[in-house]
């Protein structure tokens, strides 16, 4: 076990998953030589699917970087105004549905956050009644700004 908890170190992989693979592997598709000790033969099986399995992370991050490295094609002059205009539209809606209500601030926060319920209404310092009023409010100035945003 030793020696499948340093082999599964090298492979970052869980030593017990390796050890049973390669019993699995010694068992179903290897043949062990005669006058070798089993417990050599699995110690070289482990060794085998550590290295394999390194030898795939090490293709796999060469793959990954290189696809990174590709050249990206840079934007238009035009098209960058496009998404800068587009960018300061979107953030100007945002602002007009919180429209300076700090208890729309905390709602929309605490959404942000994952919270929901009875742990919302307490992130926000309302009771659950004025949460849902809260968020109608939201819902009808997010469509309001979406519906200027699409014209």
């Amino acid at each position: 076990m030793r020696m499948a908890r340093f082999r599964a170190f090298t492979a970052g992989i869980d030593a017990e998953d390796i050890l049973q693979e390669a019993i699995l592997r010694t068992l179903t598709s290897r043949s062990c030589p005669a006058g070798l000790k089993m417990e050599y033969f699995l110690m070289a099986v482990m060794r085998s699917i550590a290295s394999a399995i390194i030898a795939r992370r090490k293709r796999d991050e060469a793959r990954y970087c290189s696809e990174l490295d590709l050249v990206v094609s840079p934007v238009a002059p035009d098209e960058a105004c496009e998404i800068a205009e587009r960018s300061d539209a979107w953030r100007q809606a945002f602002d007009d549905v919180v429209a300076g209500s700090s208890e729309i601030e905390r709602v929309v926060d605490g959404i942000d956050q994952g919270l929901c319920g009875k742990a919302l209404a307490e992130f926000a310092n309302t009771d659950l009644a004025r949460l849902a009023s809260v968020r109608k409010t939201i819902k009808r100035r997010a469509a309001r700004a979406c519906a200027y945003l699409r014209v």
